[in-house]
């Protein structure tokens, strides 16, 4: 018998949850997405604000796991979280500022909740000064212009990890 915390599954939901309720307006996709067009790709991120249809979007995705043996049949696991925004450029409007913004917004909104919510039962997220318990909290790592086909978008890159706990009673 094994006494587990959440796993992948339940991580992805608890943050792409969180990712929603932080940026209301935006498309937030659960899984990292492709299209071999860019113009097919960006459509999954268009959204409607305040009547002008505009690339507004999250994806959640994973960049690792890893695990600590912490004696006792007493594991940690690590997952390293990924979320990816993209948002239109639209010089005339300060589009920059608007990313920025809604960027900062998101990683204030994920630290009010080191427990996903709820999701994780014995983990969360912590400041990598305590090795103990590894982790990190969300930060954004990457903040530039890119190009998707011909479109100019800004793009976020928001990282952080997670853990969990768990007791492994063996089988045999």
């Amino acid at each position: 018998m094994t006494a587990m915390g959440a796993r992948a599954t339940e991580i992805r939901a608890g943050v792409a949850a969180l990712v929603a309720a932080a940026d209301p307006d935006a498309v937030v996709h659960d899984y990292r997405r492709f299209a071999a067009d860019w113009g097919v790709f960006l459509n999954r991120y268009k959204v409607t604000v305040s009547g002008s249809e505009v690339i507004r979007g999250w994806e959640v995705t994973f960049t690792k796991m890893d695990d600590m043996d912490l004696g006792g049949r007493r594991f940690r696991n690590v997952y390293g979280v990924q979320v990816l925004g993209y948002f239109g450029v639209y010089d005339s409007d300060a589009s920059e500022k608007t990313a920025f913004n809604a960027a900062e917004a998101m990683i204030v909104y994920l630290r009010q909740y080191p427990t996903l919510n709820g999701v994780l039962t014995w983990g969360g997220y912590v400041d990598k000064s305590d090795m103990s318990t590894w982790g990190s909290w969300p930060s954004i790592d990457v903040f530039e212009p890119r190009f998707f086909g011909d479109t100019l978008c800004h793009y976020v890159e928001i990282n952080f990890e997670v853990f969990e706990n768990e007791t492994v009673t063996y089988s045999e």
